[in-house]
């Protein structure tokens, strides 16, 4: 199985493609998708949503794996991280892939 793992955040979202196989666990791609500081919102959601469909495109994994929201100070933040979810969700789901998007309060 080939999994897409994502670490959502709107300035560095982490990235990985694990490959198992008969037990052992390989990483065929891993990185962080950034967007400085200078980039909007909204195109940083879009940046996000691209590079992740073409991650999917060039390796495609079996499913998508996104890391749960632990905790976060502010309110701001917390409306930005839940859109960086959304849009790497997005891009899983309109490649069709399993999504487990779980978080603590789901």
């Amino acid at each position: 199985m080939r999994v897409l793992a994502i670490d959502a955040s709107l300035r560095n979202c982490g990235v990985a493609i694990v490959d198992g196989e008969n037990g052992k666990s390989r990483a065929l791609f891993f990185g962080t998708i950034h967007n400085p500081s200078s980039l909007k919102s909204s195109a940083c959601l879009v940046a996000i949503r691209d590079q992740l469909a073409q991650l999917i495109r060039e390796h495609e994994p079996d499913c998508c794996a996104l890391e749960a929201v632990i905790y976060v100070q502010s309110y701001k933040t917390a409306i930005l991280l839940g859109a960086a979810r959304g849009a790497a969700i997005l891009a899983a789901a309109e490649s069709g892939l399993p999504v487990n998007a779980r978080s603590r309060f789901s």
